[in-house]
């Protein structure tokens, strides 16, 4: 009974660990969040996106914060592998979201000019 009591300081230590992962990887994703919002707004400003294409962009952001905000009631509850599944699908469609704007549809929007709009 002893060496089993004596386990669950090192269980609760594992349990914050995970945690205190889970919350920085929650915290990076919505800082990721807000910078694809950012970076839509620029783009449009410069005209490298067209107006549909940044509304786009921020419906899927306003979804990826709903997921997050998921995730976060998810790891509350005690669900971790709920919690980092929803997570880790936000951070992945935000990352492809971030090389869309920097590149383009074709990742290569720097190196081709030919995709300037006009002003609306």
């Amino acid at each position: 009974m002893k060496t089993k009591l004596s386990l669950i300081p090192l269980l609760l230590i594992l349990c914050a660990c995970t945690t205190l992962d889970f919350n920085s990887q929650l915290s990076a994703a919505v800082r990721t969040n807000a910078a694809v919002r950012n970076a839509a707004a620029d783009s449009l400003a410069v005209q490298e996106i067209t107006k549909e294409e940044a509304q786009s962009v921020l419906k899927v952001t306003d979804e990826m914060r709903t997921f997050a905000d998921a995730a976060r009631i998810a790891a509350d509850a005690g669900d971790i592998a709920t919690a980092q599944g929803k997570l880790n699908l936000a951070s992945s469609i935000l990352l492809s979201l971030q090389k869309y704007l920097r590149g383009g549809k074709d990742g290569n929007r720097s190196s081709d000019q030919s995709t300037s709009r006009p002003a609306e």
